[in-house]
């Protein structure tokens, strides 16, 4: 196999991708021993309960809404914590049960300024966020949180909540199965499908919570990263066969991904994806062991010894290749904008390196194969049930992304949408080559994306919210 290519798929997982002492932990309730449906109005007055937040919507208002008082808020999450931040900027974190199986369950996130504790303030703007590959919300969305090489407050969800956006999240599954876990047969049927799914529990939870606490029952807007924008797309195409009352978004970042191209060598990287996680799914694989673990720890303490990931390079060479290398078959799509040497990465322009180590330490153990194997199968251009009324989608989008990330490679997605609102943004620092320019993590974790991406992101959530 070219080594390009199998730089491509080493370093494809990726492609997503300080504090208070206060807290308040909930132990972790019982496993079931039963089937459990999922009741997201029961879960959402669960967690208005459990976060003690002042109900402030009238009978009326929930009435209007479909929405019953007080219903089964009695339901125990697996977990429940409360972290100021920054000021009065709070993080409210949960885990809720989606299923029977024993990781059958999602993370929920809320950061969003209060008045006084426990006393959001209201305001219409909202933006519910999707993380990529490797990711989850916090490692994604408050980088700060996990590095302590970046301010514990640094990332856009905070930004944003600072400016009086209400900022909801969600951990895909595959985030909460331990490393040491080693039967995967339940990943089997982890695809598209399962995440869409559980992204619609997710926002129908933050939709009802915002009613109950005084916000209204607008729809959301919505911004998915890299795999989580193909997640979107496919939320979207499924909402556009709905009734619009039945729908839930009602406008759409699209963060460095989208699920068309028209550039062949991105095609053809995406399809060696698909024959190389086809034949993984097929063998009887349904994980994928994520790697970026094991390379940031050899990388902090081996540096100079030999890779076991990339022949000839040493551990920290192989970080810093997955950083701002070119890992995406023959195109110029990268991580992070990199200072080169020989052509070789040997720093970054906008973060440094121990963030970088920071950043793929925190990740999670495995992700399902057939997930994977589905967004390349939309890459490579094959037909998809969750992409086949793109047409039909009309809701606001903003095409996002890096200058030297995969956005440029999929920005055809563009014409096979129906909305007549599109707004477009690939930040350019004006780099000589496209190798130099800010990349694809660049966008959430660059010392300068809250100028270059942060800004622009509220200013059309401003201009969409009602």
């Amino acid at each position: 196999m070219h080594k390009r290519i199998i730089f491509a798929l080493l370093g494809i997982t990726l492609i997503a991708f300080g504090c208070s002492e206060e807290r308040g932990t909930v132990p972790s309730a019982p496993e079931p021993q039963q089937e459990i449906g999922i009741d997201a109005e029961a879960l959402a007055w669960a967690l208005v309960t459990e976060a003690a937040w002042p109900v402030e919507a009238s009978e009326e208002e929930l009435g209007q809404a479909g929405v019953a008082q007080c219903h089964g808020a009695n339901i125990p999450f697996l977990f429940f914590e409360r972290t100021p931040i920054t000021g009065d900027i709070v993080h409210y974190s949960l885990t809720v049960r989606t299923g029977p199986g024993q990781y059958d369950k999602i993370g929920l996130h809320r950061v969003v300024r209060e008045n006084s504790p426990y006393h959001l303030i209201r305001t219409d703007q909202a933006l519910f966020m999707l993380h990529g590959d490797l990711k989850d919300f916090e490692g994604m969305f408050i980088p700060g949180q996990f590095s302590p090489h970046l301010p514990g407050d640094f990332g856009i969800a905070v930004y944003l909540a600072q400016n009086d956006v209400d900022v909801w999240g969600i951990d895909q599954g595959w985030n909460l199965v331990p490393a040491e876990e080693t039967n995967f047969l339940f990943f089997a049927d982890w695809g598209i499908q399962r995440e869409v799914d559980h992204l619609g529990i997710g926002l129908r939870i933050a939709r009802i919570v915002r009613l109950v606490t005084g916000n209204g029952h607008d729809k959301m807007l919505l911004l998915g990263y890299s795999s989580g924008s193909a997640t979107g797309y496919a939320l979207l195409n499924q909402e556009a066969q709905r009734p619009y009352a039945r729908r839930q978004v009602k406008g759409f970042i699209a963060a460095d991904l989208g699920v068309r191209s028209d550039d062949p060598d991105w095609i053809e990287m995406a399809q060696g994806g698909v024959e190389y996680y086809q034949y993984v799914y097929d063998s009887g694989q349904y994980e994928d062991p994520l790697i970026f673990r094991d390379v940031a720890f050899l990388a902090q303490t081996d540096p100079g010894g030999d890779s076991p990931y990339i022949p000839g390079f040493t551990n920290l060479q192989c970080a810093l290749f997955f950083g701002g290398g070119l890992v995406f078959g023959n195109t110029n799509a990268h991580y992070h904008a990199p200072i080169l040497q020989s052509g070789l990465p040997v720093d970054f322009q906008f973060i440094t390196v121990d963030q970088w180590l920071d950043f793929i330490e925190n990740t999670a153990a495995y992700e399902p194969i057939l997930f994977e194997l589905e967004c390349f199968e939309l890459l490579a251009m094959l037909d998809s049930p969750y992409i086949d009324h793109l047409g039909d989608i009309t809701v606001p989008v903003f095409d996002l992304g890096g200058a030297g990330g995969i956005a440029p490679y999929t920005a055809a997605t563009l014409s096979y949408l129906g909305s007549d609102d599109i707004t477009q943004l690939y930040v350019s620092i004006g780099a000589p080559e496209v190798q130099l320019e800010y990349g694809h993590i660049d966008i959430f974790t660059a010392s300068n994306s809250p100028e270059l991406v942060w800004q622009p992101v509220l200013e059309w959530i401003e201009d969409h919210s009602e």
